[in-house]
């Protein structure tokens, strides 16, 4: 998984003068990273930097919080628990017109409540909050401060700076590379008889795992953004191919109407070699892919031309995730693009299940066109389940 997008209530910081560990994001004329914030090797000018991207980068890395569109926490009014259209989305799942788009909370699928992670034998994946409290005592982190300690991203930023990305990579393999079994909800992802692109920010490999225990074949994308040697480029991994390889976005072709595939947007460990790990996880390391973003240089065409006419499926996320509220901002912005040329209204309405979201939560899912239903994870499969045989 990536637990740096974890479905727990939200851990940011509060927010900091400029003396803030991540190094400034400037607006005036230029977006730079410690001077320049490049999409690969390119130098992103503001005109060719989203605004919107721009304001969440700027303000909600530092601040931990949003301008206007970070959760409050409180909630605003009460809101009926509808019940998800669970025919509906079976049907169209099974006809291949949805993306499953899985977050962290896809990977704690069965945990018991307050089930406590142990680093030395871990029965599980860890959460955001458990993994960065890991990295902050190894690193000895400079601060107590709970809310800090468990913003994953800075603590990782540190971890990265004072023992290098060699072992930050290697700790993170450590964590992630191991047997463990797919959860429910990768079981059922499996079971859809038709092909799909699957998206996930999640390092683990439980859901290559539940393909492979299904006997279905696919092939797997990769964005490398903390390996400099394939900069601009998705790593692509055939089926039965020993290794993945680089190609431009712009120029992956694969025949979707027959092919399944795994999009890890944030990475993953392989299963095989260290060397093609890669983790977005540190601070730099968003904005990074974030520029690629707004940039359109880190989706591959292919999958957004195959997104413009299916319904997304949320599952394991919360929008007091900065980083996901920026991809879905810029989905939707060049999703609407593509309707509006078409001469629709808007893009193809999605899905989203989240356990207890706030209204403020509700509001941000369905500014983006997506109705959000409140239920767990594992409610949602074991009702979505019943479908199966019907």
């Amino acid at each position: 998984m990536d637990p740096s997008a974890p479905s727990a209530p939200n851990t940011s910081p509060q927010p900091t003068d400029s003396s803030d560990h991540l190094k400034a994001v400037h607006l005036d004329g230029e977006t730079t990273v410690g001077g320049d914030l490049v999409g690969g090797d390119k130098k992103i000018g503001r005109d060719e930097f989203n605004i919107k991207a721009e304001r969440d980068v700027t303000v909600i890395i530092r601040s931990g919080g949003g301008s206007g569109d970070q959760p409050s926490g409180e909630t605003l009014g009460a809101i009926p628990n509808l019940e998800p259209p669970y025919g509906a989305i079976w049907k169209l799942w099974n006809k291949g017109r949805i993306v499953p788009f899985l977050g962290a909370g896809a990977s704690l699928i069965g945990r018991l409540p307050n089930q406590e992670w142990n680093a030395q034998d871990p029965p599980f994946m860890p959460n955001g909050t458990e993994l960065s409290n890991l990295l902050a005592d190894e690193a000895t982190y400079p601060s107590n401060d709970k809310r800090e300690r468990s913003d994953l991203s800075k603590v990782s930023s540190y971890y990265n700076d004072l023992l290098g990305r060699r072992n930050l990579r290697a700790r993170l393999r450590e964590l992630f590379n191991r047997e463990a079994s797919p959860a429910t909800l990768h079981e059922m992802v499996a079971s859809i008889p038709v092909p799909q692109v699957i998206i996930t920010t999640n390092y683990d490999g439980l859901i290559e795992r539940a393909f492979h225990n299904a006997q279905k074949p696919y092939d797997l994308v990769i964005h490398p953004t903390d390996r400099r040697a394939f900069a601009n480029a998705v790593l692509w991994q055939p089926y039965g191919a020993d290794e993945p390889k680089p190609v431009k976005p712009n120029e992956l072709y694969i025949d979707l109407a027959t092919t399944t595939v795994i999009y890890k947007m944030h990475g993953t460990v392989d299963a095989q070699k260290s060397e093609l790990d890669s983790f977005v996880i540190t601070e730099d390391d968003y904005v990074e892919f974030l520029s690629r973003m707004t940039n359109r240089t880190a989706m591959p065409d292919l999958f957004m031309e195959y997104f413009y006419e299916r319904s997304f499926l949320f599952l394991g996320y919360s929008l007091q995730d900065w980083t996901l509220r920026v991809i879905l901002k810029n989905l939707h912005k060049q999703l609407a693009q593509r309707a509006q040329a078409a001469d629709e209204q808007e893009p193809t309405h999605s899905w989203a299940i989240q356990f207890q979201p706030t209204e403020v939560e509700r509001r941000l899912w369905e500014r983006r066109n997506v109705s959000i239903f409140d239920l767990t994870l594992q409610e949602f499969v074991a009702n979505l389940q019943q479908w199966r045989t019907r």
